[in-house]
């Protein structure tokens, strides 16, 4: 009896043993890919000359050295700009204690737009200057910038519902539907991953 019981028991030790050395492999692999994992690079944002919400000049130097999600709003926006504000006020929480993150939202609307519209704009947002800037400028730049430089549509009622995420370099390095819940947890993990060093 005992013995018909030891073998049985082997019976079903050996699978056992086979499927955990298996998920073991798949977690080593898939440990090993992350390590590995690069983010991609969609070419380098130009230079821009632009105004930020308190009259001052924005250009791409200020971002010089540090991580920056970028968005393209447009304060009159009832459907996805408040999202995408609402969002950006989020991840400005989420790495409150990492100084090296800066936020920029981009006004595809800059008749209306102006330095002051974006100044209260940013108040009721909570944005702190030099954390998160609001900027505006020339209408044809910002077309330019919007539509050439970061690859996104630039007309004030079709614009791009994107979060764009730029390296310590200028490149940047993804895009993300700022509607996709997935797209949204993707983007703090590859922010962490920048903000820690990594590419």
């Amino acid at each position: 009896m005992a013995r018909r019981w030891g073998q049985r028991l082997a019976a079903w030790a050996i699978p056992i043993v086979v499927m955990l050395g298996a998920a073991a492999a798949v977690l080593h692999r898939g440990a090993a890919a992350t390590a590995h994992y690069v983010l991609p690079s969609y070419g380098q944002v130009p230079e821009f000359s632009l105004t930020d919400h308190a009259g001052r000049a924005f250009s791409r130097r200020q971002l010089q050295g540090q991580v920056w999600v970028a968005d393209f709003i447009f304060t009159r926006c009832s459907g996805q700009c408040p999202m995408m504000t609402a969002e950006l006020q989020r991840l400005g929480r989420e790495f409150a204690r990492i100084p090296s993150l800066r936020m920029v939202s981009i006004s595809v609307d800059p008749q209306w737009d102006t330095p002051a519209v974006l100044a209260r704009y940013a108040q009721a947002a909570g944005a702190k200057t030099g954390r998160w800037d609001f900027v505006t400028g020339d209408a044809a730049a910002i077309t330019r910038l919007c539509r050439d430089g970061f690859r996104l549509s630039s007309d004030v009622l079709t614009h791009s519902t994107r979060l764009v995420l730029v390296d310590r370099g200028g490149r940047i390095r993804g895009y993300y539907e700022s509607s996709d819940a997935e797209q949204r947890a993707q983007l703090r993990r590859d922010l962490a991953r920048l903000l820690k060093g990594s590419s």
